[in-house]
């Protein structure tokens, strides 16, 4: 598991906004926020063209 820091991460965006205005938006993102992990892995798949193939996990 990778551990994101959103300082760093608030640094990334290019805003005029303050910086601990930046990391409170993305602190609300990631509270609010459900990742649908299966359509993820659709997208992934369809991205790299994967449905066709045989593949072992």
């Amino acid at each position: 598991m990778k551990h994101i820091n959103l300082t760093q991460l608030a640094l990334a965006f290019a805003s005029q906004a303050d910086l601990k205005s930046r990391y409170r938006r993305l602190q609300r993102f990631f509270r609010e926020v459900v990742f649908d992990y299966d359509a993820i892995a659709r997208l992934i798949m369809a991205l790299f063209d994967l449905y066709d193939q045989s593949y072992y996990l």
